[in-house]
């Protein structure tokens, strides 16, 4: 069952784009979605659906159930784990498929027109008269501001950021830029910060950024402590 749902949310991408738009016309006049906000956005939503469903997959396998596992042993439980410790593991991922469900969203210019009927307008219809008539000042204009935010959002760990904050660990996004700067992997410092605050442990992200400078394994550290002050050691 498994693998037959995550092969029928791959399904959109066997499926030529005009033939997809023209199908679900058809169904979506005969539910009445034809001309909505509600049906342009299913629409949208079945298109992204398999790179959200793609890069949620891989993320939850990353984060595996190690850090799960060690909550519940810790006394967490069922919902305190998922808030605390599974929701900001997996907020990066989310972000990230978020974002490329937007981009997706913001070139279904074909799709928008055949569901949304000329009715609905989005950037991409908007933006089209001024790409088809030459004048791409406009355009132009956009492009440089997706490009501004690419770069940005790729050196700069927001989504590290959220989940750190959202754990209730105090971190700065000018203390995780300043680790890409000193080519430091900040989700090596940042997630064992966390799993050491949820445990009650008082270490500072100083001391763990000399520890790892210094050739140290933080994640091994860090669970031995949480061994030892569970064993009152």
């Amino acid at each position: 069952g498994r693998e037959a749902f995550r092969f029928a949310t791959v399904l959109p991408f066997l499926i030529p784009t005009t033939v997809f738009a023209m199908g679900v016309q058809v169904a979506f006049i005969r539910a009445g979605l034809a001309g909505t906000v509600a049906g342009v956005v299913l629409a949208h939503t079945i298109v992204a659906l398999p790179y959200a469903m793609t890069i949620m997959t891989d993320v939850t396998e990353a984060a595996g159930t190690r850090l799960e596992e060690q909550a519940r042993v810790l006394g967490a439980g069922p919902f305190s784990t998922l808030v605390h410790v599974q929701l900001p593991l997996l907020l990066p991922g989310v972000l990230s498929a978020s974002a490329m469900s937007y981009i997706l969203s913001f070139s279904q210019y074909f799709l928008t027109l055949l569901i949304g009927g000329g009715a609905v307008k989005t950037l991409a219809l908007t933006m089209f008269p001024y790409l088809a008539s030459g004048d791409r000042t406009i355009a132009s204009a956009y492009g440089v501001v997706f490009m501004v935010l690419i770069v940005f959002f790729s050196f700069v760990p927001v989504g590290l950021w959220i989940s750190a904050r959202a754990s209730g660990v105090k971190v700065s996004i000018g203390s995780l830029v300043g680790m890409r700067i000193r080519r430091i992997t900040p989700s090596k410092l940042v997630y064992p910060l966390i799993k050491a605050t949820k445990a009650g442990l008082d270490v500072t992200l100083s001391k763990m950024e000399a520890h790892y400078l210094a050739g140290g394994n933080i994640d091994r550290v860090i669970n031995a402590l949480i061994a030892a002050q569970r064993a009152d050691i």
